[in-house]
């Protein structure tokens, strides 16, 4: 099995962070807990819409826009 690991930083004035700090380590828990759950298959079309497959930019967007 194959994990790969991913880190990103939010700007910390953003208004969520300031609202949220624990927001990018839920983030973070989330997607974790979710490639840990299956196997997520790499999606070639980049289709934001189809979330059965993701790209690399659409893993932290689709956790994010999960938390709101």
């Amino acid at each position: 099995m194959k994990l790969r690991v991913m880190v990103m930083r939010v700007r910390a004035d953003h208004p969520l962070l300031v609202k949220d700090p624990m927001l990018p380590h839920r983030a973070a828990k989330m997607a974790y807990d979710e490639v840990r759950k299956r196997h997520i298959p790499y999606d070639f079309e980049m289709d934001f819409k189809e979330p059965s497959k993701q790209f690399c930019s659409e893993v932290a967007s689709h956790v994010y826009d999960s938390l709101g």
